[in-house]
């Protein structure tokens, strides 16, 4: 059974505050709303842990994510401002994500998880308890969810020490960029709501360290180690 979408509320804020939130909202609620593709792509692709359970897993994320996209929808039309049909930084990630190979894909939704967590958690701090501020909650906790998932993808993959190497090179580059890319386009969004870019860089950078350490956890290596062993035996 779907769960139902929260009930929203216009927050209070000035005019300008609610027309830079939705904008910024307008943004997030585009990508949201667009990761299908990638779950068509995995349900036909095999790989070392990539199965079949994976692709159904994901297809729960993406799902999910859509209903993100509903609920953000909602907030947006709360604030008076209009739906975006695409948004520059959008077509960013997803150019990334087409780069090279399924797995880099990931790498890079992981790292737009990371910002989608950021933000939603700090601009839920600086609005008044209401209907939308809830609203915004919901969606983190399901975000800090998907952040532990495709981190326990990533944890899977990171066996050998070349894996792990090109992890540790490439998860602050991208992570970090899209940290980057989000804090100029939604400046003006921390401008009215009086939050300094740099509260937003210390949390998506502790997001960034939590994933990091869980996709490198040796204890989780070596129960995996173990396990291996023991089937093969």
């Amino acid at each position: 059974m779907a769960r139902p979408l929260p009930e929203v509320e216009t927050p209070r804020l000035t005019a300008l505050q609610a027309l830079c939130l939705g904008r910024s909202l307008a943004i997030f609620q585009v990508g949201e709303a667009g990761e299908g593709r990638i779950a068509r792509q995995i349900r036909r692709y095999r790989g070392p842990g990539i199965t079949m359970a994976y692709g159904d897993a994901l297809g729960l994320f993406v799902a999910e994510e859509a209903r993100h996209g509903r609920i953000l929808a909602e907030l947006v039309d709360a604030l008076g401002v209009p739906r975006l049909s695409a948004a520059w930084s959008d077509a960013l990630f997803t150019a990334l994500r087409r780069l090279i190979g399924i797995r880099f894909k990931l790498l890079v939704l992981m790292a737009a998880e990371v910002v989608g967590l950021s933000f939603y958690q700090l601009i839920a701090i600086h609005l008044e308890p209401g209907r939308f501020r809830s609203a915004l909650e919901q969606i983190c906790q399901d975000e800090n969810d998907h952040l532990m998932f495709h981190a326990d993808f990533f944890q899977s993959q990171l066996i050998s020490a070349l894996n792990r190497l090109v992890f540790q090179l490439l998860w602050p580059l991208i992570s970090q960029m899209a940290l980057a890319v989000a804090c100029f386009d939604h400046r003006q969004t921390f401008l009215a709501l009086g939050i300094h870019k740099s509260v937003f860089l210390d949390v998506g950078r502790r997001f960034i360290a939590q994933a990091s350490d869980h996709c490198l956890s040796t204890d989780s290596l070596m129960l995996r180690s173990e396990r291996q062993r023991a089937s093969a035996e």
